[in-house]
């Protein structure tokens, strides 16, 4: 319970590369551990114009939006690093209308979660649950997010919602796609 409530006081770190919304990664870069970055909207590889977001406390996938829209920042995330690990995450919710907000997977869907006190008897399965490993993209191309607690399960969307999920067929294309994400620049 000390391991889990020090790795709960994370630093802020970045979160993969940058590429804008339909614009493909190089074939280097597919190659290469994810880079790290600050603040991410990230978009499906296979809907590039698609863009994750929360919507009612549940992770969907919708039209990336315009800097104007009303709902601009229920995109944006911050990545925080759990401090003893060099690929674990936690994605915060960066909406100053949600402070202390994180993603996590419940009943394998994928939430938005209010992170408990640390003396709470809850504490210890958000932070299971809302742990990432950050992954090259399954695709190929982009970065993934691995659960912590469910080794081999992905963060993936499946008809527009946010699961966690795992494949059982190694040549499953739309579960690869479906589980690869690219962050994107705000569209103009």
């Amino acid at each position: 319970m000390k391991r889990q409530t020090a790795t709960a006081a994370a630093g802020i770190a970045l979160i993969c590369g940058i590429v804008a919304p339909g614009q493909a990664a190089s074939a280097s870069s597919a190659a290469a551990a994810p880079a790290i970055f600050s603040k991410t909207m990230l978009a499906s590889t296979n809907f590039p114009l698609m863009c994750v977001r929360h919507y009612y406390f549940k992770f969907e996938l919708s039209r990336c939006p315009e800097v104007s829209d009303p709902d601009f920042r229920d995109f944006w995330f911050k990545a925080v690093k759990i401090n003893g690990y060099s690929d674990l995450y936690r994605l915060q919710a960066t909406n100053p209308n949600l402070p202390g907000f994180y993603l996590r997977h419940q009943n394998f869907r994928v939430v938005l979660s209010k992170a408990p006190a640390t003396s709470s008897p809850d504490y210890a399965l958000f932070s299971r649950d809302s742990a990432f490993y950050l992954r090259t993209g399954l695709s190929g191309s982009g970065i993934s997010f691995e659960s912590y607690n469910f080794r081999g399960w992905y963060i993936r969307h499946r008809n527009f919602h946010l699961y966690i999920s795992k494949s059982g067929d190694p040549n499953d294309r739309p579960f690869k796609k479906d589980a690869s994400f690219v962050s994107t620049v705000p569209i103009d």
